[in-house]
């Protein structure tokens, strides 16, 4: 009996795990090296390529845009339990929902001189 409660307790956690693992997970975009003094190089290595870009005599103002996605403890254990009382039938709902799922779009503008940035907006 117990070797079964433990049998359904794992297949549970990873047949649940789909939807809840995508709530928690976190945005791949580190601001770490968007500071000045940062290389343009570096910057968009963690950014991507600029959606605008300015010349203004020796500077250049690029303008970037990425996604933050927000971690939710709450909100994986509603989809985990979710998927207990449906049968598992709620991963058809979540998982979608958690992969399309609209994410914070934000914004920063990066002034360069000489390919260095000298100023985060």
């Amino acid at each position: 009996m117990l070797k079964r409660f433990i049998a359904l307790i794992t297949l549970t956690i990873f047949l649940s795990s789909c939807s809840a693992l995508l709530a928690l997970r976190e945005s791949r975009v580190d601001l770490y090296n968007v500071a000045p003094g940062s290389s343009r190089a570096a910057i968009e290595a963690d950014l991507g390529h600029p959606f605008a870009v300015t010349n203004i005599s020796d500077k250049v103002i690029a303008s970037y845009e990425y996604s933050l996605l927000h971690p939710d403890m709450t909100r994986a254990l509603f989809h985990a339990c979710l998927d207990l009382f449906s049968g598992f039938a709620w991963e058809f709902i979540a998982t979608p929902i958690e992969l399309w799922g609209v994410p914070t779009r934000e914004k920063v503008t990066v002034t360069y001189k000489d390919n260095i940035a000298t100023m985060i907006e």
